[in-house]
């Protein structure tokens, strides 16, 4: 999928923007700390660190990973949850 400038703006319009804090479903929290592209795809990947015990680098996941829903015991969750922008 080729970038694009409506990708983008997508991101600016909700949660998903640079400071914001989210919670996994696992219940620890997370800030994203940016974005990259992946080179191969050109997909759209969100940076982000854990809050309480973060590495000297960031993780990487995919947007479309980022959005999605888990099962998570049976019930259907958001992978992530925004907390604070």
């Amino acid at each position: 999928m080729p970038h694009n400038r409506a990708a983008v703006e997508k991101i600016q319009q909700d949660c998903r923007t640079k400071g914001a804090l989210w919670r996994h479903y696992s219940g620890t929290e997370y800030i994203i700390v940016g974005f990259c592209m992946r080179e191969s795809t050109e997909e759209m990947e969100i940076l982000y660190s854990e809050v309480l015990d973060p590495l000297p680098y960031p993780w990487s996941r995919p947007m479309k990973e980022w959005q999605e829903l888990v099962n998570v015991d049976g019930v259907m969750t958001h992978r992530f949850t925004c907390v604070l922008r």
